[in-house]
């Protein structure tokens, strides 16, 4: 995931994806998952996903 590139080759990056789970760490993580999930999307834009994306999401009680 933290490998995908946009259409100017920016890498997606390990602190995009810390912060878009830090500002959605209160959801479950099904929610957390597609929040994560639709920015990754919102940053690579209209170009099609070569690879696959692997994505766990974990959450204590």
């Amino acid at each position: 995931m933290t490998e995908a590139k946009n259409m100017d080759m920016a890498q997606y990056g390990l602190e995009r994806l810390c912060a878009i789970v830090s500002q959605n760490w209160h959801l479950s993580a099904q929610e957390i998952k597609q929040a994560v999930i639709d920015d990754l999307r919102r940053h690579i834009g209209p170009q099609k996903v070569f690879d696959d994306i692997t994505l766990l999401v974990l959450k204590r009680t």
